[in-house]
């Protein structure tokens, strides 16, 4: 389906599409194209190749190259999607190790012939940043069915559930800080998915959550929270929002590409704006 849309996306007319496994194990999706180029025609292939090790040789025959990646075989045609630039705004990453990371995306934005992202604000966010000669593209990332197929029910209970990634941006910190005082007001607790946390003043964490108990989770759940500060797509706020349930969320990432009342948005991870929130799902 990503060969796919690549293809769309790049008007490139596809011959065929055969699905093999490469000798690691690892699903490569080649889809035949004949590509326009301006020394004449040449035929060729998309690879989306998993493993970043076996990339650059399973990309040797390919004309045209897509990858999450900086790094691309030599003298092919590269198709890159940037996921954030998260890398530039990053806090305690080693001076060398930013240096490094912030070098291969403009690497990979000078080079390529087409870009990717998953959200406006970030295709915003990179002409800003690099100033790139080649289109890009937004093809928002999907949802799996698991949540899509969510039923519209009522929540069973009365708590505030996190689930991602625990990085300083994501402001998880902040919103443990913060919930106290919400819970004093209203009584509902904040559950986290994935941490460590020792339950304390209406904060609890669930280490180890399978796939089909975040669905539970989920459904059971009076909203989604997610106070991070950045983000190039945010998935779990979309995931939140197709499993019927309110979502409370800063402005970033695809939150500018919703309707203007799919998430019910902060400013910033306070007990004032997070009480004003939770006030509005419970009166919702």
């Amino acid at each position: 389906e990503l060969a796919r849309q690549i293809v769309d996306r790049l008007a490139i007319r596809v011959a065929e599409i055969d699905r093999d496994e490469d000798p690691a194990g690892d699903d490569i999706a080649r889809v035949r194209v004949d590509l326009d180029h301006a020394a004449g025609r040449a035929s060729g292939g998309i690879m989306v190749v998993a493993d970043l090790v076996e990339a650059p040789l399973a990309g040797r025959h390919a004309t045209l190259w897509h990858s999450p990646y900086a790094e691309a075989p030599v003298l092919v045609a590269r198709v890159t999607t940037l996921h954030d630039l998260e890398v530039f705004r990053a806090r305690g990453r080693p001076p060398l190790s930013q240096q490094y990371y912030a070098s291969r995306s403009r690497h990979a934005v000078n080079h390529s012939v087409a870009l990717i992202t998953g959200a406006t604000t970030l295709r915003d966010e990179i002409k800003s940043a690099f100033a790139p000669t080649v289109g890009i593209s937004v093809i928002h990332h999907g949802v799996d069915d698991d949540f899509r197929l969510s039923p519209l029910i009522d929540a069973t209970d009365d708590y505030a559930l996190y689930f991602g990634g625990y990085s300083a941006r994501k402001a998880v910190d902040e919103l443990i800080a913060a919930w106290p005082e919400v819970y004093r007001a209203t009584g509902m607790r904040l559950r986290l998915v994935g941490a460590r946390q020792r339950p304390s003043n209406g904060v609890e964490s669930l280490s180890s959550v399978s796939r089909s108990d975040l669905r539970a989770l989920i459904d059971g759940a009076a909203c989604v929270i997610y106070p991070s500060a950045y983000e190039g797509f945010g998935l779990p706020i979309v995931e939140g929002i197709v499993s019927n349930r309110p979502v409370v969320c800063r402005r970033v990432g695809v939150v500018s590409d919703l309707p203007d009342d799919s998430v019910i948005e902060v400013g910033s991870v306070t007990p004032h704006e997070l009480l004003a929130a939770v006030r509005t799902v419970l009166s919702g």
